[in-house]
């Protein structure tokens, strides 16, 4: 099995689809670096391929007709974008770019609508991945309109532990590094105030930096969200 098979072997979506599918789909995708700063597809495009990050982070946002950037969310390794527009006519509905020097998996879309029809457990694997997107919208939406930017640090910070942490003796290590203003676009604050939020968990023992990876003491920091708090910014 090659490295892209094997690398594809190791992803949730692709869970139980044979050696031989994989290597086949393997030879299909076009291998694609690109550096920091690229924009990698631009909403109104019509969708012809499908994503999929092997290494780096992928920022997908949305640009205001004033030019201001709403932030959607994060590709990281192992993640694929888009989740629809499959079995018809679609474009995509937000800008792509590479947040740092990326490597991707490029896979016409004619051939992921093939997998779909041939694999019924991909199909809903993708499904359930979009679900999973929508709820945490409406999650953030919902932390946005009921939460001030204390509280809503918070639940950032145990999303991410979900979603892209790993097990760590005194709670979560997350597994990528994010920036003040990379966290403060993730919830609409300003760096500044994410920045005073930060400092304050760390005073107070609920996070701490590992050689540049941040630590969430998980539990702890649940019991802040359902604890009464000084507001902050």
């Amino acid at each position: 099995m090659n490295h892209i098979a094997r690398f594809l072997q190791s992803l949730p979506l692709f869970h139980g689809i044979n050696t031989e599918a994989l290597e086949a789909v393997s030879h299909t995708l076009i291998e694609r670096k690109v550096k920091r700063g690229t924009v990698v597809c631009l909403r109104g495009e019509r969708i012809d391929k499908v994503f999929i990050v092997y290494r780096g982070k992928i920022k997908i946002y949305r640009t205001d007709p004033e030019g201001s950037k709403m932030f959607i969310s994060y590709c990281l390794s192992g993640d694929f974008f888009p989740h629809f527009g499959f079995f018809r006519e679609a474009c995509f509905h937000a800008d792509a770019q590479a947040v740092e020097d990326s490597h991707l998996l490029v896979m016409p879309k004619e051939d992921m609508e093939q997998l779909l029809r041939t694999h019924p457990e991909l199909t809903i694997r993708l499904i359930q991945t979009m679900g999973q997107q929508i709820s945490d919208l409406e999650q953030q939406l919902n932390e946005s309109i009921v939460h001030d930017a204390y509280e809503r640090v918070i639940f950032l910070l145990l999303r991410l532990a979900r979603t892209v942490g790993e097990p760590h003796q005194q709670g979560v290590c997350l597994k990528e590094r994010y920036t003040n203003r990379e966290l403060a676009q993730m919830i609409g604050a300003t760096r500044e105030t994410v920045s005073r939020v930060m400092n304050r968990l760390k005073r107070e023992g609920y996070v701490h930096l590992q050689e540049g990876y941040l630590v969430i003491h998980v539990h702890q920091l649940k019991e802040l969200v359902d604890c009464p708090h000084t507001q902050i910014g």
